[in-house]
């Protein structure tokens, strides 16, 4: 074979260590590269193998071949050049293991699929320990580079992989018996956890027939958890307590918290399904609120909403059982637990939806002021009046009084003296504070401050001072007096 052409198959630009590597426990295979460079450094140099110019096909291995050209550091060369063996290795490995798993995954849609390309990586990822070099070699290392032959013996991966399997399949079976028994006890929660968590034993496994004998029968062990956690899921139902219609105040917390209760039907009899975790979710709104909990032994379960962030009239809020809490709770392996979730998006999990409506405190304010030359007077005014509303409650301010639910009214004349014996204006203002309630046309606040004093050096600022002492008053005083009585409406 063309000395080029090997270079190309066993060490390519881009080596199939990066699209293999990314899926192999780094650590494990960094580890038996150590170990096999210190064990076989000796019979790098002699004659050269046959293996080096004809690929060899021996029955009972899976082989792989790597070369590393020459850098000038032995023992760097060695070791990527075995790398590139296992790598090698791997991609055949992968290779056998996908032509035994492609008519079966091509039988099912998209998620069996991604369990066999998943079954496939992790295979390949666990049995890397058993490779074992048979030679290297490198008579000329600046033309020829560094080459290593690795083998895994198929009788060994086989051994491994009927072991594995069956240790899966007793984990799954010990799993749906602790379903199957602690469902009929009420134990829901602890039921659909542990059909998921057999599930997820035999995910490697979810197209082969697994079967055991149960009650003196024989089941397929996949498909029936599967099938008993959509069963069960369809026997569930989440009902509202106090109702699925609520209402509150915007940033306020809700009187009466988010209740549900969980049952599942047992021959025609809801019964109360204990343990089972309930997640909360805002739908497109913020919201303070408690997002999870599980529900008790009578199945209710509750969340409290804190606060109300969001202005929008009519919000809502779904529960339903939280199947990726449990999942994630099982599965430390993002990837796989994505795969699972994908195959049960088919379950129809019981939920329920809360509407909220929201009444905002919506207030139109209208300012006459007894000059109208006072223009930046009145606007100073205003914002402080609105700020001092504002700093305790959540308002909106409005000029529409049809979109309002109350009506502000600050009326403000003021009393100019002439100057006294030193030459000081005062001027007197007086103020009055009057909020109606839209709905009713009731005026539900009115207060007078009559002769609040300012004192200057003309009548411009004694009048100045004289409206904003007013002002301060009410943002000290007034502005909590309407705070408190709008927290009782």
């Amino acid at each position: 074979m063309n000395q080029q052409l090997l270079k190309e198959q066993f060490c390519p630009a881009k080596s199939i260590h990066s699209a293999i590597r990314e899926k192999l426990n780094p650590i494990l295979l960094s580890a038996i590269l150590f170990v096999y460079l210190l064990s076989a450094t000796a019979n790098v140099y002699g004659k050269k193998p046959a293996w080096v110019d004809k690929r060899p096909n021996p029955r009972d291995y899976y082989i792989g071949i790597g070369l590393a050209n020459y850098t000038g550091n032995a023992e760097e060369d060695l070791r990527r050049a075995t790398e590139n063996a296992f790598n090698d290795l791997a991609a055949a490995l992968k290779v056998q293991i996908e032509s035994r798993t492609t008519d079966i995954a091509r039988e099912e849609a998209g998620i069996s699929t991604e369990i066999m390309d998943y079954r496939v990586e992790t295979t390949v990822s666990a049995v890397l320990e058993g490779v074992e070099i048979v030679d290297r070699w490198s008579e000329n290392a600046k033309k020829e580079g560094y080459w290593v032959y690795v083998r895994l013996s198929k009788i060994m991966l086989a051994e491994k992989e009927r072991l594995k399997r069956e240790n899966a399949k007793n984990l799954a079976y010990d799993n749906y018996k602790r379903g199957v028994s602690s469902i009929s006890t009420g134990s829901v929660g602890t039921g659909l956890r542990a059909f998921i968590e057999g599930y997820v034993n035999l995910i490697e496994y979810s197209n082969e027939p697994i079967e055991v004998i149960h009650n003196g029968k024989p089941i397929v062990l996949s498909s029936t958890l599967f099938q008993s956690i959509g069963d069960l899921l369809s026997g569930l139902k989440l009902t509202p307590v106090n109702g699925s219609s609520l209402s509150g105040r915007f940033q306020k917390s809700l009187d009466v918290p988010l209740k549900l209760r969980l049952t599942l039907d047992s021959a025609g009899k809801a019964v109360p399904a204990s343990g089972v975790p309930v997640k909360f979710e805002p739908v497109n709104i913020s919201m303070r609120l408690d997002t999870a909990a599980n529900t008790d032994a009578s199945g209710f379960v509750v969340s409290r909403v804190y606060r109300l962030i969001d202005q929008k009239d009519k919000q809502h809020v779904t529960a339903s059982i939280d199947l990726n809490g449990i999942l994630n709770s099982v599965v430390s392996d993002t990837i796989l637990a994505k795969i699972i979730m994908n195959s049960m998006s088919r379950f129809n999990v019981p939920s329920a939806t809360f509407e909220i409506d929201v009444s905002n405190v919506i207030i139109s304010d209208f300012y006459d002021i007894d000059d109208n030359r006072q223009g930046a007077m009145l606007n100073l005014i205003r914002e402080s009046i609105r700020d001092g509303l504002t700093s305790e409650l959540s308002v909106a301010f409005s000029d529409d009084v049809d979109k309002s639910n109350f009506t502000l009214s600050v009326q403000v004349f003021t009393e100019p003296s002439p100057p006294n014996q030193f030459g000081i204006s005062i001027t007197y203002a007086n103020y009055t504070f009057t909020m109606k309630d839209n709905k009713s046309g009731d005026v539900i606040y009115s207060k007078v401050l009559e002769k609040v004093k300012g004192a200057g050096l003309d009548e411009k600022s004694s009048r100045k001072k004289a409206l904003m002492k007013g002002v301060n008053i009410f943002k000290t005083e007034i502005a909590a007096e309407i705070i408190a009585l709008l927290d009782k409406i």
